[in-house]
């Protein structure tokens, strides 16, 4: 029966951590995920940058698993501010093509087109199999995790 005790006040302590983290509605976040991806499709200049990162928690991180990357907020802020410089992308244009809700979380699948310059030549990218997790804490994005 001590067992049991143990389990039930496990159980309830998680769901009261869970319950005192204030939720963000669905049309909250479909909205940010729309603006964020928007965006960044249009890094082109600083002000683009600050607006994105508004979007964006204090504590923001961005990890893109198959490279291996995770930034905090301000190597993030500095990636963008390089990718700006280096132009090497252009007309980027992503489609969200399904979204799934959770808690305070959203799963994107998007699909994408874009101009990559190599070696001074520009060819035509595309890719349908890209997908986000956006997680959201107290009303901004948190942490974007990328899969492509």
């Amino acid at each position: 029966m001590g067992n049991w005790y143990v389990i039930v006040l496990l159980l309830l302590s998680t769901q009261f951590c869970y319950a005192s983290v204030e939720p963000t509605s669905e049309d909250m976040m479909r909205a940010q995920i729309t603006q964020f991806i928007t965006l960044n499709d249009s890094i082109d200049k600083q002000s683009t940058i600050v607006s994105l990162s508004q979007l964006t928690a204090t504590q923001f991180e961005y990890y893109q698993p198959s490279f291996q990357i995770h930034l905090d907020k301000e190597q993030w802020m500095s990636a963008l501010n390089e990718r700006v410089k280096q132009t090497r992308t252009r007309n980027v244009k992503t489609q969200i093509t399904h979204i799934e809700f959770a808690l305070n979380a959203a799963f994107v699948k998007q699909k994408s087109s874009w101009q990559q310059r190599v070696n001074g030549k520009w060819y035509t990218r595309s890719s349908n199999n890209i997908v986000s997790l956006f997680e959201f804490s107290n009303g901004k994005i948190i942490a974007v995790r990328e899969y492509w």
